[in-house]
């Protein structure tokens, strides 16, 4: 009788001990994403998953310029030592540099002192203070009719535009100051598709803001930034005149593309652009004729 007692003791204790080993190993298996929300949400809101949005952003698709209007680049260049020549479809473009004096030797730059447009039989000077140091470039309107000349000195840029049918012309920069803006260099312009408005990038270093100048009602509007880009560049109308994109530096090295909508006034983020990819969108800004 012992022997059974002691038998069956012995059995119920090995039972016992199986099914706790049975409970332990079920506790210890661990939990797939899939088994517990917990651990998929903790995974979505991880710092990498972040990370690994924002490089999506960065490469959200190749650079697509098909969008954009593209100017005729048809123009003749030629630069030498003291004259710049430029020539598209019957207007010609010519500055002369002179000799440098002393201290412009110093600084390593000769003052252009001459600049003169021609079409047809009409030819005229165009003359501005302080004389630039170079000609950055030259852009003519889809009309034939305005011309945009992009000139630099050891300060900043500035921008003439020109109405060639009537021969005047204006510095933009002045204007500009004249509308309260106060003192601004112009980092960068294009003509709409129409040739009748002039979107470009203004302001003061690390505060640029935009502008859209109309030629023939001689109005601005200025886009609704509150705080300036650190840099602006390029500007990029879109084939049908609707709206603009243009790539600003929004932060150190943090370059992304927005887009203006003329007709609702409203800037759209689009995507941030990779700093590799941004000379890809110049093919389709005005030319560079010095650097």
């Amino acid at each position: 009788m012992k022997n059974i007692k002691f038998v069956l003791a012995a059995t119920m204790l090995v039972l016992s001990l199986l099914a706790g080993c049975s409970n332990n190993g079920e506790a210890a298996e661990p939990k797939t994403e899939a088994q517990d929300p917990a651990i998929q949400v903790s995974a979505t809101n991880s710092p990498g998953n972040q990370a690994s949005e924002e490089a999506a952003d960065s490469n959200n698709g190749e650079v697509d310029i098909s969008l954009y209007y593209e100017q005729d680049k048809d123009a003749m260049i030629a630069v030498t030592g003291d004259q710049i020549s430029w020539q598209e479809n019957g207007v010609s473009f010519l500055a002369h540099k002179r000799d440098a004096t002393s201290e412009e030797m110093a600084e390593g730059k000769q003052r252009i002192d001459s600049m003169t447009l021609t079409r047809g039989d009409q030819s005229f000077a165009v003359k501005v203070s302080p004389e630039p140091t170079e000609i950055e470039s030259v852009s003519l309107s889809s009309t034939g009719e305005q011309l945009a000349i992009t000139v630099y000195n050891l300060e900043y840029r500035r921008v003439i535009l020109v109405d060639l049918s009537e021969g005047d012309y204006f510095v933009l920069n002045d204007v500009l100051e004249s509308e309260g803006q106060g003192p601004v260099e112009i980092a960068s312009g294009n003509w709409s598709p129409d040739g009748k408005s002039f979107a470009f990038s203004y302001g003061l270093i690390s505060v640029e803001k935009i502008g859209l100048y109309r030629m023939e009602s001689e109005t601005f509007e200025y886009l609704p930034i509150d705080k300036g880009y650190i840099s602006v560049s390029p500007i990029l109308w879109h084939a049908d005149g609707s709206s603009f994109d243009y790539i600003s530096e929004t932060a150190s090295d943090v370059m992304e593309l927005f887009r203006y909508r003329i007709s609702d006034k409203e800037i759209e983020r689009i995507k941030q652009v990779r700093a590799e990819d941004i000379q890809k969108y110049t093919v389709v800004t005005p030319e560079i004729l010095t650097k």
